[in-house]
């Protein structure tokens, strides 16, 4: 079994101008600060040894509301290479939402737990699924998801023996739901793990998703809006799953997925 064990690297992918929502949803309050800080704090509350916020080249405003905790780094993408905006001082499809999820449904711990890794049959999802994709695909990054998730790769410390993706329009996830799929991915050995949450007598694949160093050069090989999803389904042996008992974040890419996040934080 290979060792998973060094620093880990989160990148947020985060450079989307949600034309959807009518202004930079990475701003929207949410009880209290912008939804993309949500996903900052979760991310630096965890075991990740850094965090790299990728934003598009024009994301001066949303820079401008982060507070940056310790060992995060914003990255600007788009119009040219990789900027790199931050100071040190603290990651087709969406990646890990592919095509299928689980008909097993999760049984156990409370909410934001985790199960031990195993990996699950798939089969495809409803039409809503498919279409809330299809949403977050065409307000992920304005250059292209392939483009945002090698600019933060690319940034991400040259120690990281992998780096942890997640989305910053999902403001619940949580520290917690970070530091199990981190830990499975350890245990395992795998070069790659994700969470697979409950929900509807269904297993959803979700985020974060963390890939081992091994797999950044295929990644790194994806243009426009492919993400690693279908490089993943093409190879689901590499794929450790860690049964968490809930529903996965929201995507907040319309108004009633904005109502339905307030409603819950606050």
């Amino acid at each position: 079994m290979a060792s998973n064990e060094g620093p880990i690297s989160g990148v947020i992918l985060a450079a989307g101008r949600s034309t959807r929502m009518g202004r930079p949803k990475q701003l929207l309050d949410i009880a209290g600060k912008p939804m993309l800080q949500h996903v900052v704090d979760a991310a630096a509350a965890s075991v990740l040894e850094e965090t790299i916020v990728v934003l598009d080249a024009a994301a001066g405003e949303i820079e401008a509301a982060l507070t940056l905790p310790a060992a995060v780094r914003l990255v600007r993408v788009g119009g040219g290479s990789p900027e790199d905006v931050g100071v040190d001082t603290r990651l087709g499809g969406i990646i890990g939402r592919v095509d299928d999820a689980s008909e097993n449904p999760s049984v156990g711990p409370r909410e934001g737990q985790a199960y031990e890794g195993r990996p699950g049959r798939d089969e495809r999802p409803q039409a809503s699924d498919e279409q809330r994709l299809a949403d977050s695909l065409r307000s992920s990054v304005a250059s292209g998801l392939a483009d945002s998730l090698r600019a933060g790769l690319e940034a991400a410390s040259d120690e990281a023996i992998a780096a942890a993706v997640l989305l910053g329009d999902q403001p619940e996830v949580t520290s917690a739901i970070i530091d199990a799929v981190v830990a499975a991915f350890r245990s395992s050995g795998s070069p790659c793990a994700r969470p697979l949450y409950s929900a509807a007598g269904k297993a959803i694949p979700g985020h974060p998703v963390v890939l081992a160093r091994s797999l950044w050069p295929a990644i790194r090989a994806l243009r426009g809006d492919r993400g690693a999803g279908p490089l993943l389904a093409e190879h689901p042996e590499w794929v450790c799953e860690v049964r968490v008992e809930g529903t996965p974040p929201i995507d907040v890419d319309r108004a009633e997925d904005y109502d339905a996040v307030r409603s819950r934080l606050g």
